[in-house]
């Protein structure tokens, strides 16, 4: 891929976001790559090309504006609908939340 088709690409998969905020990435490391950014969160291309590639999110706890960070979240889901993604992402983490709370909570508790 070069760095047109990336960014075609690119821009293909951020038309396709509902939700608002979303910046196009484009880099070169070993050949053009591309990403879709909105601190904390990161979608990726996972595989397949064209409008349509099956993607990935990634979520950070702290991302500059190069959009790196420390991982603290990696779902492994994928979708071609980039959006399901999100909200798998955003209800995984949740979830994770909830259980650390709970666990936090019991540890607290005084037996």
């Amino acid at each position: 891929m070069n760095k047109q088709e990336a960014t075609k690409a690119g821009k293909a998969l951020l038309a396709r976001m509902k939700t608002k905020g979303w910046k196009l990435r484009v880099w070169e490391n070993l050949g053009w790559h591309y990403s879709l950014e909105r601190p904390p969160l990161s979608v990726y291309p996972l595989y397949g090309e064209g409008e349509s590639p099956s993607v990935g999110i990634m979520m950070t706890n702290k991302a500059d504006e190069s959009g790196w960070g420390y991982l603290c979240w990696d779902y492994k889901a994928s979708s071609e609908d980039p959006n399901k993604v999100v909200e798998a992402q955003i209800k995984e983490a949740q979830e994770y939340i909830n259980r650390l709370q709970a666990a936090l909570d019991a540890a607290r508790r005084e037996p």
